[in-house]
């Protein structure tokens, strides 16, 4: 995975079953589900990404595609480019 730290939450917090990621030096943060019985394909959303001015998006994309994370958040980012349009 291109250079991806992860944090566990402790198992009795709100985010017990989650892992923090983070991409790129802190560039991006994504809040991922742990696969699980009752989860059986799991997300990573993309948190509060600055596109403008007091303008943030989210995301959200399967974890198995978590090790092309740059590449989803350049398609995301066109995506927004697009819609200015």
């Amino acid at each position: 995975m291109q250079s991806v730290h992860v944090a566990r939450f402790r198992a009795d917090s709100g985010y017990g079953r989650d892992d923090l990621y983070s991409g790129g030096g802190g560039e991006a943060l994504f809040l991922c589900e742990r696969p699980a019985e009752d989860i059986p394909s799991p997300n990573c959303l993309a948190i509060d990404r600055p596109i403008a001015p007091g303008v943030n998006i989210s995301y959200r994309f399967k974890r198995t595609q978590l090790s092309r994370w740059r590449e989803i958040g350049e398609g995301a980012n066109r995506l927004v480019t697009g819609f200015r349009k």
